[in-house]
């Protein structure tokens, strides 16, 4: 009856399965934690590509934070309402967004 309820190579076998388990878990909960600090690189391609052009290009992408009126400062274009009919106002401008400098003669 005592061997029955003896199973030493079962149970060790399978408290190894259970600590390399646990083993490897916590390498890879380690390892999620190491690359969930890196900060990511806020260059995107997009942002690669605005920021390696020169300011006033035949093409201008607006950035954060500019207005019709800094953009005319920066590139001394006063005719960008004239070269862009999509653009209705000085207020009609966003980020991303395309406008034309054909006129354009940088500072």
């Amino acid at each position: 009856m005592a061997n029955r309820n003896r199973r030493p190579h079962s149970s060790a076998a399978a408290i190894r399965m259970v600590d390399l388990f646990l083993s490897l878990l916590a390498v890879g909960a380690a390892a999620m934690l190491l690359v969930g600090s890196i900060p990511a690189d806020p260059r995107t391609p997009e942002a690669e590509a605005v920021s390696s052009r020169r300011p006033c290009d035949e093409l201008y992408i607006v950035g954060e934070g500019e207005t019709l009126l800094s953009i005319i400062d920066k590139c001394g274009d006063s005719f960008v309402l004239e070269d862009n009919p999509h653009v209705h106002d000085y207020d009609d401008i966003f980020p991303g967004q395309v406008l034309g400098m054909a006129r354009s003669d940088p500072k």
